[in-house]
């Protein structure tokens, strides 16, 4: 007997009830797990996205704080440069790593790696020639762009990465909205052929609001993870939306223009505070930017702000997407550029001061070439002739004249032997002010011995103690700081002389990490209250009736460590000898190359 057809299709049935649903809570299972991943990597983007800009904004910090230094000379102005230093290396750690699945973003980061090096390496040489050569240096070196050039490669970088994340973006989103329609397929399907198999359509159903659950939840963890990321960022940014008005800002936006959220948020952008962003055409340019894909680049705004005075703003924006409302926004990213205007204006007003300052110094030299010729040619004449005849009228007419007129005919001799070497001293300081250094690698006990050897007629006779420690190779010119060593040390000799046993010292020291030499005696000293006076041309401490001299000495010894960019200066007490002491030479000279010349000494 043959079964009733309603009895064969109850195994089929079966079957069919067990496997359809099996089979379509399986497919509904997958839909869901890819459901989520691609709601992962949407917040992944917007991550890669945040990510990109903080490390612009830090290099901005680091170029801004560069500048700073650059003008004001402050170490207070290097803060924002010390902590995006320390902290842009993980922040592009932490960008390769996101960007681990995307060989053209692995790319740009390695490129943008090389350009954040140049860029420190550029700061950096700009802060160490600022603080050892001064502010002209350090401007005649940004004055080459290569700062500028750096950035806009930066910035042209960061653009090409953010678009390609935008790409990847629009592509997960248009994936995650086919996957849900292809669910709701599914549960359609479900419903008009299982009707029968309602129990098995309810835990289907169940089984998709878990999923659709957890997709909800990963995409408000990554947009709270976004905001988060924003918020760190000292830039200020608001988020607009179809309308032009505000969303959501971050908390650099209500630092910097002192306003609350309540104060902001629901409220037309050109209407915010008192019409700061009212500005002819910057409305039409937002809504271009969600009209036709647009971007806004470096659109400048200078305004009254409420709190913070005339101030002037540079604004960028972009369209972005938001996940949660389905719905395009535009990104506002507002910098505070007065602070580089009023430098760049700076620079422009110093770099005309200098212009003038050297055609004067021009013209000073000049006359200075003048003053030399009339010394060398003008005055050295009339010296000798008077030098000449008055040792002539003591030779011939000496035995005729009496005591008085001798010792008058003496002091004539010797003012005029004084003033040659008066003469002599200003033609050597006006000499070293324009002589080009000669650099070499120059051990200074050799030149302290050559000193020494051309003192001995100055010092036989004498009981003198010479202590000279082992001192350092420097990189300076030979001859001009064998001229330094003798003035210092022939002072040495000069003031130690009512001293029956002399003590005279040479050594070397370091201080704040540079090397200094000095040159110490026991000799009569001077009170340091006249310190200031001490390096001055014709400034002398004692008498020309105790200790004969110039006055020039010293200036001498003060210019030739000056061009030498070193600096000098002296310690004493009245009666209790004197410490001189100059910073080793050129300062620009490798230690290391010191040390390797002096075999390893310091």
């Amino acid at each position: 007997m043959s079964l009733p057809l309603q009895q064969k299709l109850i195994v089929p049935g079966l079957l069919l009830a067990i496997v359809i649903p099996a089979a379509i809570g399986y497919i509904t299972y997958q839909q869901g797990m890819e459901n989520t991943a691609a709601a992962g990597w949407v917040g992944h983007t917007y991550e890669v996205r945040a990510k990109v800009q903080v490390i612009y904004t830090q290099l901005a910090e680091i170029t801004s704080s560069t500048r700073g230094f650059l003008i004001n000379g402050q170490e207070e102005f290097l803060g924002p440069y010390t902590v995006a230093a320390r902290d842009i290396g993980g922040r592009l750690q932490e960008l390769r790593k996101l960007t681990a699945d995307n060989a053209e973003q692995q790319k740009r980061v390695s490129a943008l790696e090389a350009l954040v090096a140049r860029r420190l390496t550029y700061s950096q040489a700009l802060l160490d020639i600022r603080r050892k050569q001064g502010y002209q240096a350090a401007a005649r070196i940004t004055a080459r762009g290569e700062g500028l050039q750096i950035m806009a490669e930066v910035r042209e970088l960061a653009a090409a990465m953010d678009t390609a994340e935008q790409i990847l973006l629009q592509r997960r989103i248009t994936e995650l909205r086919e996957n849900n329609r292809r669910t709701q397929l599914l549960f359609l399907g479900l419903a008009g052929s299982l009707a029968a198999v309602l129990l098995a359509a309810v835990w289907l159903a169940y089984r998709n609001a878990v999923v659709q659950q957890r997709v909800l939840d990963l995409t408000e963890q990554a947009r709270a993870h976004s905001e988060n990321i924003v918020n760190t960022v000292r830039t200020p940014l608001v988020v607009l939306d179809s309308d032009l008005r505000v969303q959501s800002a971050n908390r650099a936006y209500y630092r910097t223009f002192l306003v609350s959220a309540a104060e902001v948020e629901g409220r037309a952008f050109h209407e915010l505070g008192s019409g700061q962003w009212d500005i002819p055409g910057l409305r039409h340019r937002l809504e271009e930017i969600l009209a036709q894909h647009t971007t806004l680049e470096d659109f400048e705004v200078e305004r009254d702000f409420p709190g913070l005075g005339q101030r002037i703003m540079l604004l960028h924006a972009s369209k972005i997407f938001r996940v949660g409302n389905n719905t395009e926004t535009v990104l506002v990213a507002i910098e505070d550029i007065t602070a580089r205007k009023r430098a760049e204006a700076t620079l422009t007003n110093l770099s005309r001061d200098l212009q003038r300052q050297n055609t004067e110094l021009q013209a000073v030299n000049q006359e200075l070439e003048a003053f030399t010729y009339t010394v060398s040619h003008d005055l050295r004449a009339p010296l000798r002739h008077i030098h000449g005849f008055s040792h002539i009228l003591t030779e011939e007419y000496g035995p005729r004249l009496d005591a008085e007129a001798r010792r008058y005919l003496a002091r004539v001799e010797e003012g005029a032997d004084r003033m040659g070497q008066l003469l002599d001293d200003l033609l050597n300081l006006s000499r070293v002010g324009r002589k080009e250094l000669t650099l070499q690698v120059t051990g200074l006990n050799s030149l302290v011995e050559e000193v020494r050897t051309e003192l001995q007629p100055e010092t036989a006779g004498r009981q003198i103690d010479w202590r000279v420690e082992t001192l350092p190779f420097v990189e300076c010119d030979p001859a001009l700081m064998k001229q330094v060593l003798a003035n210092l040390l022939g002072n040495a000799v000069k003031y130690t002389h009512p001293r029956e046993r002399a003590l005279i010292e040479v050594g070397h020291l370091r201080q704040n990490g540079q090397s200094v030499i000095f040159v110490r005696d026991n000799g009569v000293g001077f009170s340091m209250k006249y310190a200031d006076k001490l390096f001055g041309v014709f400034q002398r401490l004692h008498r020309q009736e105790d200790f004969k001299g110039t006055g020039v000495g010293l200036a001498t010894v003060q210019r030739i460590i000056h061009k030498h960019g070193g600096r000098v200066w002296a310690e004493s007490e009245l009666d209790q000898g004197a410490t001189f002491f100059f910073t080793s030479c050129n300062p620009a000279a490798p230690l290391e190359t010191i040390e390797h010349a002096n075999g390893g000494h310091r």
